[in-house]
């Protein structure tokens, strides 16, 4: 099972990230193609990393500050499709805002900014659904940027 999470859902997750939005970068860092940490990781007890406690407790660990926020609780009522599109909608559209009210001297070395610009202007007004599976990682992004500049 950890394989097939690995080599399917996981890789494709991922994939999207360093080759597909990733800036002017010479070399692009893959971490779950590293040999050790892939051996570590695919030899963990399948209970421990199955049931999320791996997920929790390293995001935990590394952001302290922040241990204190709940996680998604399965057990909720989905919420209905129009609250959520009109969610994601106002995100794409917020995010757009944002990101163009910035001056082009402190756009990110490492997101292409005018790939993001489009992709969120898309989502912000197209009349289909809204597909901003990229904003969560783009965040993530700017956020080991923002990190490596302290």
């Amino acid at each position: 099972l950890l394989s097939y999470i690995i080599w399917n859902r996981t890789r494709r997750y991922i994939a999207y990230l360093p080759f597909s939005l990733i800036g002017h970068v010479k070399t692009v860092y893959c971490p779950y193609l590293d040999h050790n940490l892939f051996d570590f990781l695919i030899n963990l007890d399948p209970k421990y990393n199955l049931a999320k406690s791996f997920h929790d407790e390293t995001i935990s660990r590394s952001y302290p500050q922040f241990a204190h926020i709940p996680y998604e609780m399965k057990t909720s009522q989905p919420v209905p499709q129009q609250v959520h599109d009109r969610y994601y909608r106002r995100s794409a559209l917020e995010s757009l805002s944002y990101l163009m009210r910035r001056p082009q001297s402190v756009w990110s070395q490492f997101v292409k900014t005018e790939r993001l610009a489009a992709m969120l202007a898309r989502d912000a007004l197209s009349r289909h659904p809204p597909k901003i599976w990229y904003l969560r990682n783009m965040l993530y992004v700017l956020e080991l940027e923002r990190l490596s500049n302290n």
